[in-house]
C-alpha cells in the first residue's frame, strides 16, 4: 500500500492549533489529549472542533487519556452522544467499557495506542539482532485473535500502533483496521506532571505548554522527550508499504512536537 493511498490525520490539542493552513493535506483531525486528563478539552471545545471540521469536510477522532477516578465521569460526559461518524479513541479500559455499553452509540470506537501492550525500547533501533530475536521483540497483545475478538465485542473497529523500530507480527481479523502514529513513539507516562510547580499540589496551569525536557541515550543516539506527563521519542523511519499492508494500516496520524502533550 502506497503512503499516498493512506488516510492522513493530524493530531491537535487545542482550538488554536486549527487553521486552514495547518490542516491542508489532511483528511482527519485527532482532537483531545492522550496523556493528561487535565488537558482534555471541555465538551464545548469538542463541539466547536466538530463544527469547524464539518465546515472544512474533515473527519474527526476525539482522543481521550487514561483517567483517574476524579476525572472519569467528567470525561465520559464530554464524549457521550458523539455524532455519527465521529470516532472515540480510548486509552483507558474503563472508558472503553463504558463507551462500549453506551445505548445508541453512533460513532465507532478505537483502541488507543496506550492500551497496546508491546515493546517500545528506543534502543531497539540500533540493536544488531537476528531474525529470531527481532520476532521475539515484536510481540504485542494483538497477536492473540481472542483479544481481537474481545475488542470487537466492545464495538472497537480500529487499533492504534506506534512506529516501533522492531515492527509487529499480528494479523488483524478483517473487521479491524489500524492507524500508525508518526513520528513520535509513546514510551511511558506518569500520573504526576513534572512541569507543575512544587508548591502547587493540585490544579493545572498548563506549564507543560511552555517547554519540554530532552535527554539523550548516547549509546543509541536517541533523544527522549519529556512533555507534560509523557515520554516519547522520534522514529522517522517509515515502514515499507508491504509492512503497512501486513499490519492492516490504512491511516497515518501525524503529530507536531508542540502537540505531543
Amino acid at each position: 500500500m502506497k503512503n499516498n493511498m493512506l488516510e492522513k490525520a493530524l493530531a491537535v490539542s487545542t482550538l488554536d492549533d486549527l487553521s486552514v493552513r495547518t490542516v491542508s493535506g489532511y483528511q482527519r483531525i485527532y482532537f483531545g489529549d492522550e496523556f493528561c486528563e487535565e488537558l482534555f478539552p471541555s465538551a464545548g471545545d469538542i463541539r466547536s472542533v466538530l463544527r469547524w471540521c464539518a465546515g472544512k469536510g474533515l473527519a474527526v477522532s476525539v482522543v481521550t487519556p487514561f483517567c483517574s477516578e476524579a476525572r472519569f465521569d467528567r470525561i465520559c460526559r464530554a464524549v457521550t452522544g458523539m455524532p455519527a461518524g465521529v470516532e472515540l479513541v480510548c486509552n483507558d479500559p474503563g472508558l472503553l467499557a463504558r463507551a462500549g455499553r453506551e445505548p445508541g452509540r453512533r460513532g465507532s470506537l478505537v483502541l488507543g495506542r496506550l492500551m497496546l501492550r508491546s515493546k517500545r525500547d528506543p534502543r531497539l533501533g540500533t540493536l544488531a539482532a537476528s531474525e529470531d530475536v527481532r520476532r521475539a521483540l515484536a510481540v504485542s497483545c494483538l497477536d492473540d485473535p481472542a483479544f481481537q475478538r474481545l475488542l470487537l465485542s466492545y464495538g472497537v473497529k480500529r487499533v492504534e500502533l506506534d512506529n516501533s523500530f522492531q515492527g509487529y507480527l499480528f494479523n488483524l481479523i478483517p473487521q479491524l483496521r489500524a492507524a500508525l502514529h508518526w513520528p513520535y513513539v509513546y514510551l511511558t507516562a506518569t500520573t504526576e506532571c513534572l512541569f507543575r510547580p512544587a508548591l502547587r499540589k493540585t490544579g493545572c496551569g498548563r506549564e507543560c505548554r511552555s517547554g519540554q525536557l530532552v535527554s539523550k541515550i548516547a549509546s543509541a543516539g536517541v533523544a527522549i522527550i519529556t512533555s507534560g506527563k509523557a515520554e516519547v521519542y522520534r522514529n522517522t523511519r517509515m515502514p515499507s508499504s508491504a509492512q503497512l499492508q501486513a499490519w492492516g494500516v490504512d491511516r497515518l496520524v501525524y503529530a507536531r512536537e508542540k502537540n505531543i502533550c
